[in-house]
């Protein structure tokens, strides 16, 4: 007689608080080039405890000037789909950034940052990147307004899925001063209609998109 599985009450990663190391990194944005970052900036995902596929490569770093951003995501077969009117859906990056890495509480203040960049799905054809920042659901404070095209992204369509950089200027980040705050309240989620979602840790069950208290912290390393 097989034997059954029992199902997963809860996920895994909700037992742990994570954190990792955001290395500093020399480089500067370039329009033309994006950002130059190394295999000391990975970020892996602790999303892999749920036994979940990676399926997206992401590193980021930082300086005074603000944050890095560089994603690879492969093993797609199907198209990009991506509209900047339709941000939540589509396929591509979503990063939650506190700058004063806040744990206990479970609404988001002032320094919650929510920034959703995708590859495509602007301009004619919908073929050029974007990048946004959404007002988080049920925060008692929102952080300062950014100019439109604060944030700088690149997109690129590559064989088997596609390759996203970003630069979110210091200015773009409420709070941030990392001569006195050496830690990010962060979590991250990559989305694609073909290979499904990919975390910094929990999943689509949690209120991740609201609650700080559930995010993970970075590091500054210097």
């Amino acid at each position: 007689m097989a034997e059954t599985q029992s199902p997963q009450l809860i996920d895994p990663t909700l037992l742990f608080q994570f954190s990792q190391s955001l290395e500093k990194t020399r480089s500067k944005w370039s329009d033309e080039t994006g950002i130059k970052l190394t295999e000391r900036h990975d970020l892996g995902t602790f999303n892999d405890l749920t036994g979940k596929k990676q399926f997206a490569d992401l590193k980021m770093g930082w300086n005074a000037n603000g944050i890095y951003v560089h994603l690879r995501v492969h093993g797609k077969t199907q198209s990009i789909w991506a509209r900047t009117q339709k941000p939540e859906d589509s396929d591509g990056l979503q990063i939650w950034i506190d700058t004063r890495d806040t744990h206990m509480i479970h609404r988001a203040t002032q320094y919650c940052h929510w920034f959703v960049l995708l590859p495509v799905g602007a301009g004619k054809g919908f073929t050029q990147p974007s990048a946004r920042m959404l007002p988080i659901n049920r925060a008692k404070q929102h952080p300062n307004p950014i100019i439109p095209d604060a944030i700088r992204v690149k997109g690129a369509i590559k064989r088997d899925g596609y390759e996203l950089q970003a630069f979110i200027p210091s200015d773009a980040l409420t709070g941030f001063n990392p001569d006195e705050y050496q830690r990010l309240g962060f979590f991250y989620k990559v989305t694609d209609r073909e290979l499904g979602t990919q975390h910094f840790s929990l999943g689509n069950d949690y209120p991740v998109t609201e609650d700080p208290s559930l995010w993970g912290s970075l590091t500054l390393d210097k």
